[in-house]
């Protein structure tokens, strides 16, 4: 009997740039989430391209990793508005 593969999630803008950054500093996502006071997935999710980051990370990241935020994220995901929690699950996304 074969096993049908998970289905895996879309990562609809690629991995960006603020993954390598991280590592550079020795930063895991999970210590830089807590420093943010953000949760894990939210910040796991901006990396891995699965979301826009949020207000809070495009403004918040740059600070904590002395990195213009430009350097952390994609053109096409700068170019994308940030969108609430609420509004992508109205949008049925």
């Amino acid at each position: 009997m074969s096993r049908t593969p998970a289905r895996k999630r879309s990562n609809k803008y690629g991995i960006q740039p603020l993954g390598k950054e991280l590592a550079r500093q020795r930063w895991t996502v999970a210590a830089a989430a807590r420093q943010l006071g953000v949760e894990y997935p939210q910040l796991y999710n901006a990396v891995t391209g699965r979301i826009t980051p949020t207000i809070h990370l495009r403004n918040a990241l740059p600070t904590l990793l002395d990195v213009p935020l430009e350097k952390l994220f994609t053109v096409e995901v700068l170019k994308a508005t940030p969108r609430t929690q609420r509004a992508r699950r109205k949008a049925g996304e």
